[in-house]
């Protein structure tokens, strides 16, 4: 890992690893994963088959085969008893059980839902595919939303997505989520209203940070405001 000026701060001995979270990253060595802090020391032991980054307060290892979710002492919080997991957002993660069903004769092997910080399944696993939750909402469906492939709220509830001449994300970010017009294929947002701010035209934009989004026109990146 390097700093701000570039300057190696922990020694390359590992092969892979993740981005600092929460004051912690996962690193990797022959295959197994554990934590280290921003001093380079380990503080949770390479154990792990795989690990994600801490998200409130909580991270998604794997081990045996199967994800739960530990603190930052390494205490399992969550059991190992998912095939696979997101990590949480907004009080909720997106978790995956293997599932052999068949819907409108199409076949689906595995199957998500949503649980709490106490494991309790709050949203059943009913989805081929989910996002996390951003500003209360997540997609199900496919990653893209379409006409057919509805957002819900944290009850479970849909909410369709009211524009047909519009795809995009998922997710709302400090108000506003980025569209694409299915007419020009360009970029713009909209905000919670469902009121086009910023109108599609530009090639590619990026989800509001910290009050900007960066933006591509002809062939050129910049940002711009909310």
């Amino acid at each position: 890992y390097i700093n701000k000026s570039g300057k190696l701060v922990i020694p390359l001995k590992y092969q892979s690893a993740g981005f600092f979270s929460e004051g912690l990253a996962p690193v990797e060595l022959s295959g197994m994963w554990g934590y280290i802090n921003k001093s380079g020391k380990l503080v949770l032991p390479l154990k792990y088959d795989l690990a994600g980054s801490f998200s409130e307060g909580l991270a998604n290892v794997k081990l045996y085969g199967k994800v739960g979710f530990i603190d930052k002492s390494g205490k399992v919080v969550v059991p190992f008893e998912y095939d696979d997991a997101g990590a949480f957002s907004e009080g909720l993660a997106r978790v995956c059980l293997f599932k052999r069903i068949h819907i409108d004769n199409i076949g689906m092997d595995y199957l998500w839902g949503f649980i709490d910080k106490s494991g309790d399944t709050v949203i059943p696993h009913l989805y081929y595919r989910v996002s996390d939750f951003h500003e209360g909402l997540a997609n199900i469906g496919n990653a893209i939303i379409t006409i057919s492939e509805p957002l819900i709220d944290k009850s479970n509830k849909w909410v369709q997505w009211p524009f047909r001449e519009y795809y995009g994300d998922w997710y709302f970010t400090e108000g506003f989520a980025r569209v694409c017009s299915h007419s020009n294929h360009k970029w713009g947002f909209i905000d919670k209203s469902k009121k086009s701010v910023v109108p599609p035209k530009y090639d590619e934009a990026s989800h509001f940070s910290e009050g900007l989004a960066a933006v591509k026109l002809n062939g050129k990146w910049g940002f711009i405001s909310r």
